[in-house]
């Protein structure tokens, strides 16, 4: 231990940082003067007389001789074991505050609206703490990986996912296959189950531990977001439960890739679902589940954060409400399975959404269950956007032509107030 941490924990337990020094510096040359003092501790030679008649009388040194005047000190067994036995009762009613608050929180009438805020931020030595993250895990170990972090899950990361598989810990890695992580993603195959996945929606890879908590990596910055939130990782496995039904077992792949076939062509071959297909089935379900046990507001949730993304990626602050719809219901055309037409009108503020196609009959299914627009993540994203430009809605008017087979949401809008927005 250093001379310094001493010193702290001299002043942790009521000492004065020149009580602290002086005691120390004692204690190390057994007797001394002033003088002798000054020469082993950076307090000013005028103050230690002082500063050692202070602690006489608290117990601590002990005049030896007064012509000259030495002190010595004491037994830091002896003098300390008083402080020592009262910062235990002072940690000890610490303890017994915390567990009585903690009781009354539990049964606190609004603990069902308070918000969980076990979030950190990591910015720095992103791989000791990631490597901390996994060394926690008991049982359970869901992990979404890029390219690039397949291929670096080697050396102590996979000697610690090795242990865990020995602990009888769940292991579960969902990636992409390519040729360049052909021999990572099988080296990874001995101690976990690969489910290999069509593409990347993401620049980072997740890790749920236990079911309970996370650690999100950004690989392109860095960065990554710790988190222990019961809600948002159950949010997380079931995302993956869509995308175990919609990926292929590594193990499937194997035989072919043993024969020498490309792993592009392979997946070609054996197309499944994106991630993003995947991402908007569980969205849809749980904006139907949450309509179901009637919790209107997570559509209102949803809206917000993808309309944030939208705000942060592209450019709307010159265009106006139509020019931005357009723009969305262009980007979404491209994507989105459903064939949809967007209107907005500027001068009645009218928003119209027209699918041709329901061949599954899943905007019908949404409909009959409360939901009042075409159930898809871009119609979302219009909503959303609307909103954040200043309208709100304030009627809806759903109609099916039977001939056609077309669903037509009519949304009014007005401008919202000054200050609800």
């Amino acid at each position: 231990m250093s001379e310094e941490t001493i010193k702290i924990a001299l002043t942790s337990l009521g000492l004065t940082r020149y009580e602290a020094d002086v005691y120390n510096a004692l204690v190390e040359i057994g007797e001394g003067s002033a003088r002798d003092l000054s020469n082993h501790c950076t307090v000013p030679r005028e103050k230690i007389y002082y500063v050692l008649k202070r602690m006489e009388k608290q117990g601590l040194v002990k005049l030896a001789n007064k012509k000259p005047i030495r002190y010595i000190a004491l037994s830091p067994r002896n003098t300390l074991a008083g402080k020592i036995d009262a910062q235990r009762d002072h940690l000890t009613r610490i303890e017994t505050a915390t567990e009585i608050l903690e009781k009354k929180y539990d049964k606190g009438s609004l603990k069902i609206e308070r918000k969980n805020v076990n979030c950190w931020e990591i910015l720095q030595n992103v791989d000791k703490t990631l490597h901390q993250f996994l060394s926690g895990c008991n049982n359970r170990l869901d992990i979404i990986l890029t390219l690039e972090e397949s291929m670096s899950l080697s050396g102590d990361t996979y000697q610690l996912l090795k242990k865990l598989e020995k602990d009888d810990v769940e292991i579960n890695i969902y990636s992409v296959l390519k040729e360049v992580n052909v021999n990572a993603l099988g080296k990874l195959y001995n101690v976990s189950n690969i489910r290999v996945i069509e593409e990347e929606l993401w620049n980072y890879s997740i890790y749920v531990a236990d079911e309970e908590s996370g650690f999100i990596h950004d690989t392109v910055t860095g960065r990554a977001l710790h988190f222990i939130d019961d809600d948002l990782s159950g949010i997380i496995l079931k995302f993956l439960d869509y995308l175990s039904k919609e990926s292929d077992e590594f193990d499937r792949i194997l035989p072919l890739l043993e024969h020498g076939e490309d792993p592009w062509n392979i997946n070609r071959r054996l197309k499944k679902a994106t991630l993003y297909d995947s991402l908007v089935k569980v969205i849809e379900s749980l904006i139907i589940d949450s309509r179901v046990m009637n919790n209107v507001s997570f559509d209102q949730k949803i809206k917000n954060a993808i309309s944030n993304i939208f705000f942060d990626m592209v450019d709307v602050a010159d265009l106006s409400i139509s020019e931005s719809v357009m723009k969305i219901g262009a980007i979404g055309s491209l994507i989105s399975l459903n064939e949809m037409e967007i209107d907005f009108d500027e001068n009645l503020y009218i928003l119209t959404f027209r699918i041709k196609d329901d061949k599954n009959r899943s905007i019908s299914s949404a409909v009959s269950k409360g939901i009042d627009y075409p159930l898809d993540i871009w119609s979302l994203l219009v909503l959303g956007t609307i909103e954040k430009m200043g309208l709100k809605q304030v009627a809806t008017t759903i109609i099916f032509d039977k001939i056609l087979e077309e669903w037509t949401f009519i949304k009014k809008y007005k401008p919202q107030e000054l200050g609800s927005i």
